[in-house]
Parts: C-alpha cells; structure tokens; sequence
C-alpha cells in the first residue's frame, strides 16, 4: 500500500477529526508499524492530542489534511 492511498483512506473515513494509532491499524488493517511509518513520511497527514473518533480515547490522533 502506499502513503496516498493511505492518505485517501485517512481523508474519507465516516468521521471527521482525528483516529488514534490503535484503531487506524484496525480500521486499515495493518500493524502500527506500518501506520506509523505512513505518518512519519507524509506532511498532508498531522497528529495532535484529541479524543479518537472511533474509540473516544484521549490520546494522540491522526487525521488527514484535504487541502494536501
């Protein structure tokens, strides 16, 4: 897979706002890992401590920048 389709993925998801690392990998079907090396290469992608809009969990949450 690669970073701008992760990034696509990122940009639909249902739910506005940020997804903790845990639930992107469910939600993308990956390891963490592999999420986390999409995220350390990509501008267009940010994280900033937020509830997860999947889990509710506040901690550090990812979201895409559709203007990138």
């Amino acid at each position: 897979m690669s970073v701008e389709l992760f990034r696509r993925f990122l940009n639909g998801l249902p739910q506005r706002g940020g997804y903790c690392m845990d639930c992107l990998s469910e939600l993308w079907g990956e390891a963490a890992t592999t999420i986390r090396s999409y995220l350390d290469v990509s501008p267009a992608i940010t994280g900033r401590p937020d509830h997860c809009r999947n889990c509710g969990e506040h901690m550090e949450t990812f979201r895409a920048d559709p203007a990138l």
